[in-house]
């Protein structure tokens, strides 16, 4: 059985997700960068953020979003 945890975390203008798995893992080095990764971590770069995937094999998953409020307090669409 997979076990997933997802952890949301606030703390004044930080906001943190954290998705933690279980699961199989996979060597990082040997994996190709498929365009939904890159996509997504381009976006979050575009509003001040950082995406970062660790993985080992055999020891599951985890990845992390880390958003600043602070650089995006001020901006104007």
């Amino acid at each position: 059985m997979l076990n997933v945890t997802i952890t949301a975390t606030k703390h004044e203008m930080m906001f943190s997700l954290i998705i933690e798995d279980d699961g199989k893992g996979f060597e990082e080095k040997e994996t190709k960068q498929g365009i939904g990764i890159v996509n997504i971590n381009e976006r979050i770069e575009l509003i001040g953020g950082t995406f970062t995937i660790d993985s080992v094999l055999g020891n599951g998953t985890t990845i992390i979003i880390e958003l600043d409020g602070e650089k995006d307090k001020n901006r104007i669409d």
